[in-house]
């Protein structure tokens, strides 16, 4: 009830928000009336916006479209803000996909090793300090 309360009102909620245009989201990719009519959209959305923020990967500037997306937006705002962010998807997903079977490997020999009585009174606490702690640290520095 709260759920559906929240997102029925938070529209009218005087809270600053950020309006995102995501094209693959935003353009119909599959039917080739609608991509058209979405092509169109989009120069009025370069106008309006004042940054865009392009997430890149090495496949980025072969597509055509992305290429005339920045092209669009440089024409509409000569000096207006571009930020160019990487995105290591394939890395950092290998990275946790290893990091997390390091920790499922440490938990098995954890609990393993200790004594029946402890696992049974501490098991909680066994496992929020052997899986948790850390992902949590994990997950604090992919994101910085």
């Amino acid at each position: 009830a709260f759920l559906v309360a929240g997102l029925l009102f938070s529209p009218y909620l005087p809270l600053k928000t950020q309006v995102c245009f995501l094209d693959v989201a935003c353009i119909h990719q599959g039917r080739d009336d609608m991509f058209e009519r979405g092509l169109y959209t989009i120069g009025g959305c370069l106008t309006a916006t004042k940054e865009l923020r392009v997430l890149y990967s090495p496949e980025y500037l072969s597509s055509l479209w992305c290429v005339f997306e920045l092209v669009g937006f440089r024409k509409a705002h000569p000096e207006g803000k571009l930020t160019i962010s990487p995105l290591f998807v394939e890395r950092s997903a290998a990275i946790c996909a290893f990091v997390m079977w390091c920790t499922v490997l440490a938990v098995t020999a954890g609990i393993g090793l200790t004594d029946s009585s402890f696992r049974k009174s501490y098991l909680v606490v066994l496992f929020i300090a052997v899986f948790l702690l850390p992902v949590i640290l994990f997950l604090h520095a992919l994101r910085h």
